[in-house]
């Protein structure tokens, strides 16, 4: 799905939006090719209206397993047996940008809490 064929009533990412929104002179000055090119390039805002349109409809645990399969991302756990089935409990990842690591340790904590 391109970005023409998503309505601006569907995009729940919407970067020129959200910069004419906030801040009006700033973007008069902008050029807009420039937050095009952050738009797609950098924050790559179509893809993720195109995933976020696709999986609206899931919630929690099936939107990260769905996120996982979307992306190929296997999960393989061990220890989870050690993880309290309620209560608090506190997850790290070791990645700096750890979204997806996010979403597998959701995926896999998923089948045992």
């Amino acid at each position: 799905m391109t970005e023409k064929q998503i309505k601006s009533s569907e995009k729940f990412i919407d970067i020129d939006g959200v910069i004419k929104d906030r801040n009006p002179s700033l973007h008069r000055i902008i050029p807009g090719f420039i937050i095009r090119y952050f738009s797609e390039n950098v924050f790559r805002e179509s893809d993720l209206n195109t995933l976020l349109i696709d999986l609206k409809d899931l919630n929690n645990f099936e939107f990260c397993a769905a996120i996982c399969k979307r992306y190929n991302v296997t999960v393989q756990s061990v220890g989870t047996e050690n993880i309290p089935i309620t209560g608090g409990a506190i997850f790290a990842a070791n990645h700096p940008l750890g979204g997806m690591d996010a979403m597998a340790i959701m995926e896999s904590i998923s089948h045992h809490r």
